[in-house]
Formats: structure tokens, sequence, C-alpha cells
């Protein structure tokens, strides 16, 4: 098996992400080859993120993840949302990175159609909230304009890094309920 490498765009710099086919096995498509985003499978998926906001409630952040998502395939120029798509031009990245992007007046959260875990129920639901979670970063106040973290290079920092994952693992071994 040969390793493949795509380009992915993230705030301006392009890194290459290198991976085997088999490594698509769990995705979308299966194929490790773009294809169309399947409008029924994403439907599928913005019902899941749906629940999982709903089930989430604003408990952990203090605000609403719910928000606009785009499943976007960059090669065959398809993308599925879950709200209607702004007039204006996709953004560069859309398709190549999952990432929070503006769009319009609005913070999506975009999702490489080919990366969506279909096998893996638990999986596809770390990286939906994951994303979702980035949309509303900003507006909490969890990155910098220039995107600088140096305050994680403090103890300070990394103490507070550690509590975060911390606290995280205790919820998932708890069953996600809140103790």
């Amino acid at each position: 098996m040969h390793a493949v490498t795509r380009p992915i765009v993230a705030f301006g710099t392009v890194v290459l992400l290198a991976w085997t086919p088999a490594q698509d096995a769990g995705s979308s498509t299966g194929s490790g080859k773009s294809t169309q985003v399947d409008q029924t499978l994403a439907a599928t998926y913005f019902a899941e993120a749906q629940q999982l906001c709903e089930r989430e409630g604003d408990r952990l952040w203090g605000v609403s993840l719910c928000g606009p998502m785009v499943l976007a395939d960059a090669a065959t120029h398809t993308l599925a949302t879950n709200q209607p798509a702004p007039q204006q031009e996709w953004p560069r990245a859309l398709g190549y990175a999952n990432a929070a992007m503006s769009w319009g007046d609005q913070r999506w959260s975009t999702y490489v159609w080919q990366y969506i875990p279909a096998a893996d129920k638990e999986a596809r639901a770390r990286l939906i909230m994951h994303e979702l979670f980035h949309r509303v970063q900003f507006g909490l106040g969890l990155i910098t304009a220039n995107g600088q973290n140096d305050h994680l290079d403090t103890l300070a920092g990394r103490g507070g890094r550690t509590m975060d994952l911390v606290t995280s693992n205790c919820g998932q071994m708890q069953g996600g309920q809140t103790q």
C-alpha cells in the first residue's frame, strides 16, 4: 500500500497529511477517493449532531455548540449543509480541512466528507463535537486573533490544560453523567 498526501490549508499554511487508503476504510466513502456528498447520509449526520448538542445542553461551555455545519468534498465540489448555505463563494479551504470557517456572516463547522467515520458512530460523534466546539472557541476567548497560545508555555497554562483533560476524561469514565 502506498502513502498518499493530501494538501490541507489551515490558517493560510499548507500542510501535507500522509495516510494510506486503508485508513479510509471507515470513512463516509470507504474508498479513499473523492465522491459526491451523499445528501441522505449527511442528513443522518446532521440529526446526530443535533441530538449530541441537545444532550450536552450548554453545560460545558455555557453556550450551545449547535450551529451551522457543512460537509464538503472539494474534488467534486459538492456539499451538504444543515441550514441554507450563504450565497457567497465557498471558503478556499472548504472540503480540505475539518475546521471552523467564516462563510457569509456566520462561523461554520466544516468537515471533509471523506474524513467522516461512517462505520464508527462514537468516532463520528467526537469529530462532530470537536469541530462544533471550534466554531464557538473564539467567542469564548479561548483562541486569540493571531492564533498564538503562548499561555500554554507557562506553568499555570499547562496546569489548566491538564485539569481540562482530567475533567473531560472523568466525564467520559462516568458515562458522560455530571457528578
